[in-house]
């Protein structure tokens, strides 16, 4: 049981894995910086759909719809499950995909980005993430 969980480790989180690497995998130079912010890109999509399912729904774990005849929660409905904390959709490793392509183009506009004096420590590839999560 724990080698398969073990194991598992890696194809519950492939979404996590996917836009890790393919994000640091596509950057020429800053792999690291890239990687953060594929990361950070997914972590925004969560977030952003939970904030939109509970703009639209209220708590989408406790209210009900009828669905195909059948008073079901719209958790249930959706198949939503707990990412970064909240609600959100499955997405699987396509997600993974969208969120590192967003995290890789982010970071091929940003990372060589200069910005005043005062602001200097934000700039360059420590900006990519941040504005990855902006994106």
């Amino acid at each position: 049981m724990l080698l398969k969980d073990l194991g598992m480790i890696a194809i519950t989180n492939i979404d996590f894995l996917v836009a890790i690497g393919l994000a640091a995998g596509l950057a020429k130079s800053e792999k690291v910086s890239a990687a953060l912010s594929g990361l950070m890109a997914y972590a925004a999509m969560h977030l952003a759909t939970a904030l939109i399912l509970k703009i639209v729904y209220g708590d989408p774990s406790k209210t009900e719809i009828v669905f195909e005849g059948v008073k079901k929660t719209v958790k249930d409905v959706f198949g939503l499950k707990i990412r970064f904390g909240v609600l959100s959709f499955q997405y699987s490793a396509f997600g993974g995909m969208l969120a590192g392509l967003l995290g890789y183009t982010v970071h091929k506009y940003t990372y060589k980005l200069k910005f005043p004096e005062v602001l200097s420590f934000f700039g360059g590839p420590k900006f990519s993430p941040v504005a990855s999560t902006l994106a």
